[in-house]
């Protein structure tokens, strides 16, 4: 059994104002010719399908034709909803696309039977454990103690019909860590309410391969065969350096797994690029100009208009940012002295807005916000 294991789609996302839409079909493009190249006997989808809840026609419609050319060629895909996706939306007519090889499971219930696909060597049954909170599984199971989601994770596991004498796969849409080891997050994805979210590996003993999303970057967790996809594209402008690629998981028989990336290539890159803003404007031209670009300004004067300036010659920048701190980089300047200014709030702020705007505050808008400041001040001591 051959599948190609995907996550975190994110179709209809956006990078800053800049639609993915196309990178996302070339992606899915891709995907369906490797598919019939590697002669894949199915595709996994871990989750996060749309960016949203409430998905764009655009969005609709991409999933829509990738997995109408999968039906097309008889190649069943499986798919879990993320904690990006509507369950009732996603799974809108799952019975009947059931009939076209077309699995996808948005809610969970306890027990639910596994799909299960045969090769020359036998059945392997694929679990799909859609995203969900522990307060789903505590209202199905009221007698189990479940107090987080690694208790939801693992009772819902216990309760499914494993049979461990035959290739069993679980799909599943979670927060995994494996003992003494953190998976590696990109800049979006943050732990909450004191790691409560975390799910342990140790619970996926009993498959053969698990194929997780909810993580950006692709990687295993703890074994070989506990693994993120990662997101197919970059996403957030942390992982500008970062490979991606596909998952491409062989199960050949019991026991037996092998796992390799396939990369992506999209005709369109994102990339961090740092240097003084007139150096940056004054590079030849490339073919790569086209890209997202990160711009990092080394000037230490002030720079008006960054954005604009970048975006007459590259039309893709999504963010500018300033690496010096204006005060340490003062000539003669006293560090006490700049300690002291940057706890003048209205130094903070001036530098804030710079950060964001590309440009400095004018004396009017500086004299304004220490205005507020005072007055905010004034309103604090009163009695």
């Amino acid at each position: 059994m051959r599948f190609i294991h995907l996550a975190d789609l994110h179709l209809g996302r956006a990078l800053s104002e800049f639609s993915l839409i196309d990178l996302q079909r070339e992606l899915l493009t891709q995907v369906v010719n490797h598919a019939v190249a590697a002669r894949a006997d199915a595709v996994v989808i871990a989750g996060d399908v749309y960016d949203r809840g409430t998905p764009s026609v655009q969005a609709v419609n991409l999933l829509s034709g990738f997995l109408s050319a999968l039906a097309r060629l008889k190649i069943p895909a499986l798919i879990v909803a993320g904690n990006h996706d509507s369950p009732d939306r996603l799974s809108f007519l799952s019975d009947i696309l059931d009939q076209t090889g077309i699995y996808i499971a948005g809610d969970y219930r306890l027990g639910q039977p596994p799909v299960t696909l045969r090769d020359a060597c036998g059945p392997v049954n694929f679990y799909l454990l859609p995203f969900f909170r522990p307060g789903h599984i505590r209202q199905q199971a009221p007698e189990e103690t479940i107090a987080g989601y690694d208790d939801a994770v693992r009772v819902a596991i216990e309760r499914m019909p494993i049979d461990p004498s035959q290739r069993n796969v679980l799909v599943a849409h979670q927060f995994v860590c494996a003992s003494g080891q953190m998976p590696l997050r990109s800049d979006s994805e943050m732990l909450f309410m004191g790691g409560t979210e975390l799910v342990h590996a140790a619970h996926f003993a009993p498959f053969d391969y698990t194929a997780l999303g909810h993580l950006h970057q692709a990687q295993r967790v703890g074994g070989e065969t506990v693994r993120y996809a990662g997101a197919p594209l970059k996403y957030a402008l942390g992982e500008a350096g970062a490979a991606k690629s596909f998952t491409v998981v062989d199960l050949p028989e019991k026991g037996a797994v092998a796992v390799r990336q396939e990369p992506f290539r999209p005709s369109v890159n994102l990339r961090t690029v740092r240097g003084r803003l007139a150096d940056i404007l004054a590079r030849p031209s490339a073919d790569d100009d086209g890209d997202f670009l990160e711009v990092v300004l080394t000037d230490e004067e002030p720079v008006y208009d960054a954005m604009q300036r970048l975006r007459v010659r590259y039309p893709r920048t999504v963010n500018v940012r300033r690496e010096r701190d204006m005060m340490l980089s003062m000539p003669g300047a006293d560090l006490a002295a700049s300690r002291a200014e940057r706890r003048d709030p209205a130094a903070v702020f001036g530098c804030f807005a710079e950060e964001i705007t590309g440009y400095p505050l004018t004396e009017a808008e500086d004299a304004e916000m220490r205005g507020v400041i005072a007055e905010a001040a004034g309103e604090e001591e009163e009695p």
